[in-house]
């Protein structure tokens, strides 16, 4: 079964995280996003007012109403802070970590999730939990490259890996 959300970032490819001191612009950056051709974006929890963000940028721009965009949360660690994000208007749903209870409650509320996980037997878990969420496998530390991710690959080929992103900071765009 097909999930839009999750075909548009298969589509797009991109992922803007977005981390900032504060979120009063959200909506604006938001549209800066889609009018630079970003179609995906995830708020983290990390950042004060991530939800009201999420809140904001799913009301006011059409694009995201419409499904041709897609808001987000990141560094979601609790079941709370996951049904919280995902009735502010978050359309998927990124952990650093496997969490069962995280998993559950995007399983209940129909909403893509990427946990967080790196061994094959975190991907297996996480894969196992609810309905096959998507795994997230951040590249951190030593082992994390593209060969242990390609080994990953072929030992679970159903579970569809979204690697971890490269961080893009105000200084390296022109």
């Amino acid at each position: 079964m097909s999930n839009p959300v999750l075909d548009l970032i298969a589509r797009t490819r991109i992922i803007a995280i977005v981390r900032l001191p504060a979120l009063e612009d959200a909506v604006a950056l938001s549209r800066a996003l889609l009018d630079g051709g970003v179609r995906v974006f995830e708020f983290t929890l990390t950042t004060p007012g991530a939800t009201e963000a999420i809140t904001q940028v799913s009301h006011r721009l059409p694009e995201v109403a419409s499904g041709a965009a897609a808001v987000g949360v990141g560094s979601v660690l609790t079941p709370e802070d996951a049904h919280s994000a995902i009735d502010a208007g978050a359309t998927f749903v990124v952990s650093p970590v496997f969490k069962p209870d995280v998993v559950d409650v995007c399983a209940l509320r129909q909403t893509p999730i990427f946990p967080g996980a790196y061994s094959p037997t975190e991907i297996e878990a996480a894969w196992t939990q609810a309905a096959r969420p998507q795994s997230r496998s951040f590249q951190s530390g030593v082992g994390a490259g593209l060969h242990q991710g390609h080994s990953r690959a072929h030992a679970i080929p159903e579970a569809r890996a979204h690697r971890g992103s490269r961080r893009v900071q105000h200084r390296h765009l022109p």
